[in-house]
């Protein structure tokens, strides 16, 4: 965590990624919730609720290990977060015909705009360094200023 917050020291770079980061998350469980893994058997079905395991599942699944790897506290917060941005995500495509071109273009739009806070912030993107690190820092990363 220490060397993603050297890439966004400035305030304006971590106010647009305070904001763009959980947007890319929300865009990105819209499209992930779409991806079918595994159907379950009528036998399993009575006993897992659902008949389908999704790509969102395993990814939501493989952050929260994270999470918990790092601290409990960090685990729980995050876990929240990926459940509110779920909720987000199914009620949006309820009400939204359009939320496949919505989704792109707000995905599209957070990404220009980090990019944007990167070009202000006079650095570069940490992915550059390391995406796997970047992908998983940057959703705690985003909320972790409401605290200060």
């Amino acid at each position: 965590m220490t060397n993603y917050a050297y890439y966004h020291q400035n305030p304006i770079n971590k106010g647009i990624h305070f904001v763009c980061i959980p947007m890319i998350v929300l865009t990105s469980m819209n499209f992930l919730r779409e991806i079918k893994i595994y159907k379950f058997g009528p036998i399993l079905r009575k006993y897992i609720m659902r008949k389908n395991v999704r790509l969102n599942d395993i990814v939501k699944f493989m952050y929260h290990m994270y999470y918990f790897n790092q601290s409990y506290s960090s685990y729980v917060v995050m876990y929240f977060y990926f459940e509110f941005l779920e909720v987000l995500s199914i009620e949006w495509k309820k009400y939204d015909n359009k939320w496949k071109r919505n989704s792109i273009a707000l995905f599209l739009f957070s990404w220009i705009l980090q990019f944007l806070g990167h070009y202000i912030e006079g650095r570069r993107p940490a992915l550059t360094d390391s995406i796997i690190g970047a992908f998983t820092d940057a959703p705690l990363f985003s909320i972790k200023y409401l605290g200060e």
